[in-house]
């Protein structure tokens, strides 16, 4: 009676279950019913025998209306954001839950925020309405569902994947034309199309760091560590470019160390801050070098600021030595555009006079790159592959006649 407000359950049920009515020629009425704590509802009663009925009624409790399947759940991977952007999506309006073996703890960690999830035990009873499966289909032994899927994720012939498609699931579906040409193709089957769902939030800038020092504990290496893991705490998004001598001090998957290199301003120009954390400063090239070219830094407050002109929250951050009250969300909003001038040298005045001749001396220069490591013997130090060096024509002919280099195209 869909005039009534309340109570038409019981007045349905009441007539349905009247065996004189007898709807149904069998002697038996099946009832499939999801026992939610109401020990005085009619069927409830029925089944505990509090009430005489001739009929006989059965109990089902779905675990879930929706089970997907997911052997391993990877730190990255199609299957795994198809998870996440499902929940994103459906996960209010819909009773999801994923199975899962093994699972990496970050992705997990995304994907609980949108659904449900358990991990699945062998000959644990799984009951829903529609279970949904991609290539691996071990959970089938333990689920009763009234219908069962198979997501087509991958392109079969070109993954070389071997089709799976046991008797009990009847539908498949696969996330692009491809994908579901190919499987059709490949099994008979008919194959349905759905894309795959796509939320995309607004996303948080990330930042990128750069920084050139010695990484020793004087400059500043420890600290390093603390404001990395203060960008992390609160969620920031960041990248870390470190230039370095010492590759081994940073063993860290948001830090990237990289081989100290002669000139990098063209990365620091591209930065969003250069990073010098050290506990004291002669006067630092890196920090002049980047607010020369625009990039604003994050530094430790060493006296040298001044002189430089490092203005708090103008051109970067100070930070004090002891790493405390760390401003990160100032430094995620970022600085605006500044105008920096370097302190003035005295060097034209302190240097004797004399005409410069090495300009003439370097038309007679040739430039070459290293295709062979070596230890330089007249520079005193090791060359790398890659290497670009700048020699007399006699020296490099040498060094290319030995096999150690060849001509830079000039």
């Amino acid at each position: 009676d869909e005039t009534m407000n309340t109570g038409e359950d019981q007045v349905w049920l009441k007539d349905v279950l009247r065996p004189e009515q007898n709807y149904y020629h069998s002697n038996e009425l099946t009832v499939y019913y999801r026992f939610n704590g109401n020990v005085n509802s009619i069927i409830h009663r029925v089944v505990n025998g509090q009430l005489s009925m001739k009929r006989k009624v059965k109990s089902m409790d779905y675990s879930f209306k929706n089970v997907f399947y997911i052997r391993n759940i990877s730190p990255v991977g199609g299957t795994e954001t198809f998870l996440v952007n499902l929940g994103k999506k459906y996960g209010k309006d819909f009773d999801i839950c994923v199975y899962y073996q093994t699972a990496d703890p970050e992705m997990l960690s995304r994907i609980r925020k949108y659904l449900r999830t358990k991990k699945y035990r062998q000959g644990e009873e799984i009951r829903c309405e529609r279970l949904f499966c991609n290539i691996n289909t071990d959970i089938l032994a333990d689920v009763v569902a009234d219908e069962y899927y198979q997501i087509i994720h991958a392109n079969y012939k070109v993954a070389r994947l071997q089709p799976n498609t046991p008797p009990e699931i009847r539908h498949f579906i696969g996330v692009s034309q491809s994908a579901c040409d190919v499987f059709a193709g490949m099994t008979g089957k008919t194959v349905e199309l759905s894309y795959n769902p796509l939320v995309v939030e607004k996303p948080r800038r990330a930042l990128k760091l750069i920084s050139a020092t010695r990484l020793t504990r004087d400059k500043g290496a420890d600290r390093m560590k603390i404001l990395a893991d203060a960008l992390n705490q609160a969620g920031v998004p960041f990248t870390w470019d470190v230039y370095t001598d010492f590759p081994d001090v940073f063993r860290r998957e948001d830090i990237t160390v990289h081989r100290n290199k002669s000139n990098i301003i063209d990365y620091i120009a591209s930065a969003d801050y250069l990073v010098q954390l050290s506990d004291a400063e002669g006067l630092c090239y890196s920090i002049e070098e980047a607010l020369s070219v625009g990039t604003p830094v994050i530094v430790t407050d060493i006296p040298t600021n001044d002189e430089i002109g490092v203005i708090n929250g103008e051109n970067g951050w100070i930070l004090p030595l002891g790493m405390d009250n760390i401003p990160v969300a100032e430094i995620e909003k970022g600085i605006k555009k500044f105008k920096w001038t370097p302190p003035a040298d005295r060097w034209g005045e302190i240097l004797a006079e004399g005409q410069g001749t090495y300009q003439d001396e370097l038309k007679q220069m040739r430039n070459i790159v290293c295709t062979k490591r070596y230890f330089d013997v007249q520079m005193e130090k090791e060359i790398h592959m890659g290497d670009h060096l700048l020699v007399s024509g006699e020296r490099a002919e040498h060094l290319v006649d030995a096999g150690l280099c060849k001509y830079e195209k000039e």
